[in-house]
């Protein structure tokens, strides 16, 4: 997956980082400097569990699941109209959790 499918995916919610609805966003590149930090610092890779506490529409799981492919990435939100619109997202990332 590129990172067009990602942007095609989360930009009919707002979520392009852009001013969107969404509180708290960061920008691709902004969260590709958190990834990499993780990478560098905490080793997080192929065999982690990536875990988003208030998680929104569920980009930085989508991120991590596509690079560095971490083996779980689970999101937690507790606003149940942006959980169903990030859950219905789920099939392009299958290594994400979705569950209600």
């Amino acid at each position: 997956m590129d990172t067009r499918t990602l942007t095609a995916a989360f930009s009919a919610k707002g979520g392009t980082a852009t001013g969107g609805e969404i509180y708290g966003e960061m920008t691709k590149a902004s969260f590709q400097r958190v990834v990499e930090c993780l990478i560098e610092k905490a080793e997080l890779g192929p065999d982690s569990c990536f875990l988003d506490i208030g998680a929104g529409l569920g980009k930085p799981n989508m991120h991590v699941a596509v690079y560095p492919g971490v083996k779980h990435s689970i999101g937690i939100e507790i606003l149940p109209v942006i959980w169903h619109v990030g859950v219905n997202r789920r099939p392009i990332c299958p290594n994400l959790r979705g569950e209600g």
